[in-house]
C-alpha cells in the first residue's frame, strides 16, 4: 500500500528529475510555503525557521533570519529557491539581490510564482481545483505573486547579473490524502485560496462535485498547484 508520505515523495522526486534538480550540496528555500514544501521533498532538511529552511549539506540558520536577510556568509551555498517569497517588484529585487550574494558562482537561483492563468483555466480532469476556480476564480482576488510576471523575473534575474535564464510551467505537489474526507476537510481549511468565501450552499454543491470527482479515483489522493519556476545561474 502507497502511504501519503511515499506518495508526496513520488510526486517530488518526478518534478525534480525533470527539473534535474539534485539534492546534493546545501540549498536554501524560501517563502511562505517553505516549510510544507520542506518537509515533501526529498532531501534532508539541516534547519528551518520562519519562511526559510536549509536542505542538503546547507547551514544553521539565525532565529531572525528571512529571505531578504538570511544572515548567511556571502557565496555560501550551492542552490537558492524562492517560491512565493515577494508581493511587490521591489520585494522581488531584494530576494534575488539576497539570492546573489548568498550563492556561490555558477549557482542556480530558482524564483517561483502560482500560475494564476493555468489555476483558472485547468479542466476538473486535469486539476480538481477547477470545480472552484473555473467558475468562481475569473472574479477572485487571488493569491500568489502580485505585481510580477514571467517577464519581471526574468528582467529582475538579468538586472542582478543572472544568466543562462530558464523558465518552467510545474505542477508542484503539496499535499496528499488518504481519504476523500481528509482531502475535503483539506479544501475547507484552505488548501484552496478563496474556498473561504463562498456561501453555505456553495459550498454544499462544490464539496458535492470533489466527492463524486473523487469517488472514480484510488487513493492516496495528491493535491498539486500550476506554479512557474524561472531559474538563473550566477556568474561563474
Amino acid at each position: 500500500m502507497i502511504t501519503n508520505e511515499l506518495a508526496l515523495r513520488n510526486a517530488w522526486i518526478a518534478v525534480l528529475d525533470r527539473l534535474d534538480v539534485s539534492g546534493e550540496g546545501s540549498i536554501i528555500l524560501g517563502g511562505p510555503l517553505a516549510e510544507r514544501f520542506g518537509a515533501s521533498v526529498p532531501f534532508r532538511t539541516v534547519d528551518e525557521v520562519a519562511g526559510l529552511v536549509s536542505l542538503g549539506s546547507g547551514p544553521i540558520l539565525d532565529a531572525d533570519a528571512n529571505v531578504v536577510d538570511s544572515g548567511l556568509e556571502d557565496a555560501s551555498v550551492d542552490a537558492v529557491v524562492m517560491i512565493d517569497a515577494w508581493r511587490t517588484p521591489a520585494e522581488l529585487a531584494a530576494v534575488v539581490d539576497e539570492a546573489k550574494r548568498i550563492s556561490k558562482p555558477g549557482a542556480t537561483t530558482w524564483l517561483g510564482s502560482l500560475d494564476i492563468e493555468r489555476l483558472v483555466h485547468a479542466t476538473p480532469s486535469a486539476r480538481l481545483s477547477a470545480l472552484f476556480y473555473g467558475i468562481y476564480g475569473p472574479a477572485m482576488d487571488l493569491p500568489g505573486t502580485i505585481g510580477t510576471n514571467p517577464m519581471a523575473i526574468d528582467l529582475a534575474l538579468q538586472r542582478a547579473g543572472f544568466g543562462s535564464l530558464e523558465s518552467w510551467p510545474t505542477d508542484l505537489p503539496i499535499a496528499a490524502f488518504s481519504t476523500v474526507d481528509e482531502y475535503v476537510d483539506a479544501v475547507a481549511s484552505g488548501m484552496w485560496p478563496g474556498v473561504g468565501g463562498l456561501s453555505r450552499p456553495e459550498w454544499l454543491s462544490l464539496e458535492a462535485e470533489i466527492r463524486a470527482m473523487l469517488g472514480t479515483q484510488a487513493s492516496p489522493y495528491v493535491e498539486h498547484q500550476p506554479w512557474l519556476l524561472v531559474a538563473g545561474k550566477k556568474p561563474g
